[in-house]
């Protein structure tokens, strides 16, 4: 099955989707006919219109997620989980294309002892 049929086979609902400037990446859902809560992570390629299912999971299962798209580097997802008590939740990043050397840099920077001496 190729990433389109796998995503309108999944009939799901309540997923989320984030957007940089060239994709778009969806994640979370679930289908209530069958019990299901989803975790893999897809990006669409907004040239091509293409579905691909990305290396990585979220690693918690959660009733309710959201994503962000920092930098277009960076893909944050924030999950809650209130199956249970007290509320739990979880904050993930991954990397879904390498960082700018600026943006490298600018965290090293941040990151010395002697960063006042730098400004």
């Amino acid at each position: 099955m190729n990433g389109l049929q796998e995503q309108q086979h999944r009939k799901i609902w309540s997923e989320t989707y984030a957007f940089s400037s060239t994709c778009a990446f969806m994640s979370g859902g679930n289908n209530p006919g069958i019990q299901i809560c989803y975790h893999d992570i897809w990006r669409m390629d907004l040239d091509s219109l293409e579905w691909i299912k990305m290396d990585y999971v979220i690693g918690t299962l959660a009733d309710h997620v959201e994503l962000s798209v920092v930098d277009d580097a960076y893909l944050y997802s924030f999950g809650m989980i209130s199956r249970g008590s007290p509320f739990i939740n979880t904050l993930e990043r991954f990397t879904v294309q390498p960082p700018s050397l600026y943006r490298l840099c600018l965290e090293a920077v941040y990151r010395s002892p002697n960063m006042r001496s730098y400004i």
